[in-house]
């Protein structure tokens, strides 16, 4: 299992969360759940000028929907960044590549999430079958840090990611994002398991299925480097040992995160 402890992500959104919800909170336990390697990561997030590109799917937009709220509201000066996301509904790591070798049949979209807007950036809509628009994103443009994670139906095994197959082509991917943003640091996002009673939860549990998306996040770190790796998914699962747990494991339809606590909590990490 991953070595870092993930209790201090959560104590830095624990008190909020504890003040929001404090009228059904009558105690919060933080299981202490391991999930990544700890480094200095300060120093990086304060150069100037940083650009960051999230590439995902629809658990993307869950772990960003409350960004953009959370600045405003904690008054967060992030001039001189930016975030930017492409987002393409139920993309592995395939599906990105098709969508650069224009074969992908599904459409995609790259919006502007925080810190100041970029003229370079293009964003819109790109249809299906042409990429062009992804494209762009990754040669017009020099990223500083690059997120990617899989699709939640393969993220929790590993051994998939690298073959050939639906859930894999994660090394084309690395070497698709590498040729135009050798410059880049590549990190990961840690995304969260299934509820417990979906259907699609080979494992029947979440916490379970939570873990091997853990290991395969450490296997994917430890064979090819990535040094950044947003755990929001571990947070999820600490608040399913909590008090504030409910009956979906605070998702929305056994899947996405639900529209209050989760993608808060997702947006805290």
């Amino acid at each position: 299992m991953l070595k870092i402890r993930s209790t201090f992500l959560c104590f830095l959104f624990c008190s909020s969360i504890l003040n929001i919800w404090s009228c059904t909170a009558d105690r919060l336990d933080v299981d202490e759940l391991p999930v990544g390697e700890s480094t200095e990561t300060v120093p990086f997030f304060k150069k100037d000028g940083l650009r960051i590109l999230d590439i995902g799917n629809s658990y993307t937009d869950d772990a960003t929907a409350m960004l953009p709220l959370l600045v405003e509201k904690a008054k967060v000066n992030l001039r001189g960044m930016s975030l930017y996301k492409a987002i393409r509904g139920g993309a592995s790591f395939k599906s990105w590549c098709d969508v650069y070798n224009d074969q992908d049949g599904s459409v995609y979209k790259v919006s502007w999430v925080v810190g100041d807007a970029d003229s370079k950036v293009t964003t819109g809509t790109g249809r299906k079958n042409e990429g062009e628009l992804f494209r762009r994103l990754i040669t017009e443009v020099k990223w500083d840090l690059i997120f990617i994670h899989q699709y939640s139906g393969y993220a929790p095994y590993y051994d998939e990611w690298k073959t050939n197959g639906n859930g894999g082509h994660l090394e084309e991917l690395l070497t698709i994002l590498k040729r135009h943003q050798p410059d880049a640091k590549i990190g990961f996002l840690l995304i969260h398991s299934y509820s417990s009673d979906y259907s699609g939860n080979k494992e029947k549990s979440s916490y379970e299925r939570w873990k091997l998306i853990s290991e395969s996040v450490e296997r994917l770190c430890d064979e090819y480097g990535i040094e950044y790796v947003i755990p929001y998914g571990t947070a999820v699962q600490n608040l399913r040992s909590s008090s504030l747990n409910d009956e979906y494991d605070l998702t929305r339809d056994g899947t996405h995160c639900g529209e209050g606590l989760c993608r808060y909590a997702a947006a805290c990490c």
